[in-house]
């Protein structure tokens, strides 16, 4: 029989969590990353595209459509994994009472400035920046251009 009580998280548990925590966080990292990466691609080749004195009014369509896809893309991508992180926070929470502690210092310290406690509070403030302002924000100019160009024909 087990010396362990039925309610003591079960160390193997909580240490998979996080290591999984951790896992998921530096794959939405990976994936920002990657979303910078195309989007100044996809970005200059529309530009360069625009500039150019014989620039192909279907290339630069494609390249427009291409970019407003990865972004809905990446949208959909960091919106699955910001809902799955929730969950791991739960649990974390419920397993290791170190979770609590980590997460009130950081609050303290988002307290402790104005421009920190406005701007990046919540449950977690990079991904609900990405999802509410950087994402819409790339999607309504990859519209924008899309509309220019297809106005401009």
């Amino acid at each position: 029989m087990s010396d362990r009580s039925d309610n003591a998280p079960d160390p193997a548990d909580r240490d998979r969590l996080w290591a999984w925590g951790i896992h998921e966080d530096q794959m939405v990292a990976n994936w920002i990353v990657v979303f910078a990466l195309i989007e100044s691609i996809l970005v200059g080749a529309v530009v360069l595209m625009r500039s150019s004195n014989d620039a192909q009014l279907i290339t630069t369509l494609l390249l427009e459509c291409a970019g407003l896809m990865v972004t809905c893309l990446l949208w959909y991508v960091i919106t699955l994994h910001h809902d799955f992180i929730k969950v791991v926070r739960i649990e974390l929470r419920a397993h290791d009472p170190l979770y609590d502690q980590i997460r009130s210092r950081v609050e303290d310290g988002r307290r402790s400035s104005w421009l920190k406690g406005s701007l990046f509070r919540g449950d977690d403030p990079l991904r609900i920046a990405l999802l509410r302002l950087v994402f819409p924000l790339f999607m309504a100019i990859w519209l924008a251009l899309l509309v220019v160009s297809i106005t401009s024909a």
